[in-house]
């Protein structure tokens, strides 16, 4: 699926302006263990800012991908983490709703 390869491309760059790109604006990001919600792109902006300030150069990759209708399922793992190299191997799952080509909601497993 194109936008989801373009969000992981951009996440890895750490293009923060291409990476909200690949969001809708009215974006909400759930991560349920922290039971932590943001909503829209200003948050979100200002959510992954702050992730990336504090592990920079992080890179992730898909390890398994599953779609069923505009949902996606993403296993995640961290393959480079020069600031935390414990963190290498972490894996996460994330489920995604797409919605008009954009993710639109988001909810995290970590």
């Amino acid at each position: 699926m194109q936008i989801m390869e373009e969000h992981l491309k951009t996440y890895n760059e750490q293009d923060l302006d291409g990476f909200m790109n690949t969001m809708a604006e009215d974006i909400e990001v759930h991560m349920l263990l922290t039971k932590q919600i943001v909503k829209g792109q200003e948050d979100v902006r200002k959510l992954y800012e702050g992730v990336w300030k504090q592990y920079p150069g992080v890179i992730v990759e898909f390890t398994n991908l599953f779609i069923t209708g505009n949902f996606v399922a993403v296993e995640e793992t961290i393959v480079k983490a020069p600031q935390n190299k414990e963190m290498v191997g972490m894996k996460f799952i994330v489920v995604n709703e797409i919605a008009d080509g954009k993710i639109k909601r988001f909810w995290g497993f970590n």
